[in-house]
């Protein structure tokens, strides 16, 4: 089976780890450290901490914002939700542009957070700021984005990425904020220490976020080879809007700053999406659906009065989305077979 999504461990990802166990020191050291000065290298930012997972990473942002509201998108994953609720945060969900499945901007009259996702890696542009908004970009899709670029600029206050084994760099687990701002760093300098400040001083509600030093020297090891994976990511992405261009299904929008972290097609015929996945899956071409949309999901409607509110671009889009492989490692024989097949699958279907 052909992966949607894949993450190679190389010879130097192995002996990155080995040194730190055979040094000894596990959690807390220079791994960490060198993690988050290559962040704020790579990303022209001031400050970057690393955390346990994106999860941890942004639960730690909200709660620096000092917010007690969250406006998300629905089509997104359910980290974001979950982030919010441990901050004890009211959840507002909004709509996603139709073309690029990015978050709309909300109207708001009220403090509150704002966490867009640069879904599927497309970045997400922020308007003018406003005094009544802390915007935090979930960048979890988009880390190659960034290359030489700060996902702070146009008025963004953090951003949070994740070392998921499905991303472009993992970690095994992990995370990370970034900002330029020094008052929510040491927020999340805190909220990573158990609630405590510099001192030792137990001054708010906090967790022990973080990240270990075997995790931190995967990542570390895979972020400096990231703009590689990533030219290589691009080719294939080139050759799929080469090879599938005309068949009944929407392509996802390009960028020149996307991060291409999934290839999402969306039927046509949304009827067969079920039956274009199974039928890829006989070919032996694993596909996923990122994501099925937050007010569909029982916990969010159990917890949160969505009333009569329709999300009708989050809905349409759910409905037809399939995510097909994509992943640096991928060899172009691999790519062959997933493109004859998506074609066999279409004129076997009807499509």
């Amino acid at each position: 089976m052909i992966p949607h999504s894949k993450n190679e461990i190389t010879a130097d990802d192995e002996v990155a780890v080995l040194e730190v166990l055979r040094r000894g020191v596990v959690t807390r050291d220079y791994q960490m450290l060198e993690l988050q000065d290559a962040l704020c290298r790579m990303m022209n930012v001031r400050f970057a901490l690393a955390f346990s997972s994106g999860t941890a990473a942004l639960h730690a942002a909200i709660e620096a914002s000092g917010v007690n509201k969250v406006i998300t998108p629905t089509l997104t994953f359910a980290a974001v939700f979950n982030a919010a609720r441990l901050a004890q945060d009211d959840v507002e969900l909004i709509d996603v542009d139709p073309h690029t499945l990015v978050s709309l901007v909300p109207q708001q009259d009220t403090w509150a957070a704002f966490v867009p996702m640069d879904y599927a890696g497309y970045p997400f542009s922020n308007p003018a700021p406003t005094e009544y908004r802390i915007t935090i970009r979930d960048a979890c899709h988009s880390l190659p984005s960034w290359i030489g670029h700060s996902p702070l600029e146009g008025g963004i206050d953090m951003a949070v990425f994740s070392f998921h084994p499905a991303k472009h760099v993992a970690g095994g687990e992990g995370g990370a904020v970034v900002t330029d701002n020094k008052d929510f760093y040491d927020a999340l300098l805190s909220i990573r220490n158990n609630g405590r400040d510099r001192s030792g001083e137990y001054y708010r509600i906090g967790n022990n976020y973080f990240m270990d030093e075997m995790s931190c020297a995967l990542a570390l090891s895979q972020l400096r080879r990231v703009r590689e994976n990533y030219n290589k990511i691009v080719k294939q992405v080139g050759r799929y809007y080469d090879e599938l261009e005309g068949l009944p299904f929407t392509l996802p929008p390009d960028h020149l700053r996307h991060g291409w972290h999934l290839f999402v097609i969306r039927l046509h015929d949304y009827l067969k999406r079920d039956s274009f996945r199974a039928a890829s899956a006989e070919r032996s071409v694993g596909t996923q659906v990122h994501y099925k949309p937050l007010d569909f999901q029982p916990y969010v409607r159990k917890t949160i009065d969505l009333g009569d509110r329709e999300f009708p671009s989050s809905t349409a889009a759910f409905h037809s989305m399939v995510s097909i492989p994509l992943f640096a490692s991928m060899t172009h024989d691999q790519q062959d077979h997933v493109i004859k097949s998506i074609k066999e699958v279409v004129k076997e279907l009807g499509l």
